[in-house]
């Protein structure tokens, strides 16, 4: 009889675990699946695919940014199906470092006794015009921060956004990160994104100095842009 009842302990002990193994298995297919409700990618498409309950309607928002988030959401939607193309864009700053309205405007001195301005930091808010001319059509600004980042050499490190606010281009924006040694005659920098016609954009930028006046301190920067983005995701 001990025997018999020791089995029968066993069995439900055994029992008891085997349940509590399927509620465990109950409770990962549960959890598996309300994480499928967020987020996923889809190996087909290469990019992220928003489910609806990853949308949320804030009511705070106003009707602008709702729309610009619909609209955004649209694009990625549709991504999969976009192609590349290159744009070549080309135009010229007005950059002023002096004067009673200088677009360039230092912040941050350079260390004492740097022969290359090592340290120093300005903002820039340049006027981005179609032709070399400052009074020429204008096509948006150029706004960001340089600063001087090299010792040995005259090099700026660039961080620049180019707001276009004319044209076709209205509304969007390129943004420039790199080096830029002023003192070669061409330089060559990356486009490292973008928004609006330009979202995910890559590309390079050709620069050079048109002209600068050492007397004003007026500046004309020529840029030229090969960008590679998409079409528009319909």
């Amino acid at each position: 009889m001990e025997f018999l009842a020791l089995n029968v302990k066993r069995v439900i002990v055994k029992n008891k675990f085997n349940i509590v193994k399927f509620k465990l298995y109950l409770l990962c297919i549960f959890l598996f699946r309300l994480l499928r409700q967020f987020t996923y990618i889809n190996p087909t498409l290469h990019c992220f695919e928003i489910t609806q309950t990853q949308t949320h309607t804030v009511m705070a928002k106003s009707n602008g940014e709702a729309k610009l988030t619909e609209s955004v959401e649209e694009w990625y939607k549709n991504f999969g199906s976009a192609r590349q193309k290159v744009t070549k864009l080309h135009f010229y700053f007005q950059d002023v470092n002096g004067g009673s309205d200088p677009t360039v405007l230092k912040v941050v001195e350079p260390t004492a006794n740097s022969a290359t301005s090592f340290g120093q930091v300005s903002m820039v808010d340049d006027l981005v015009t179609e032709g070399p001319e400052p009074d020429s059509k204008k096509v948006g600004r150029a706004q960001g921060t340089i600063g001087f980042a090299d010792l040995n050499d005259t090099a700026l490190q660039m961080v620049l956004n180019i707001e276009f606010t004319e044209g076709e281009y209205a509304g969007s924006t390129i943004s420039i990160l790199g080096r830029n040694q002023i003192f070669q005659e061409y330089r060559e920098l990356p486009i490292v994104g973008g928004t609006g016609v330009f979202r995910l954009a890559r590309g390079s930028v050709v620069t050079n100095t048109y002209s600068f006046d050492t007397d004003t301190k007026k500046g004309v920067l020529e840029y030229t842009l090969f960008v590679v983005h998409y079409e528009a995701c319909a």
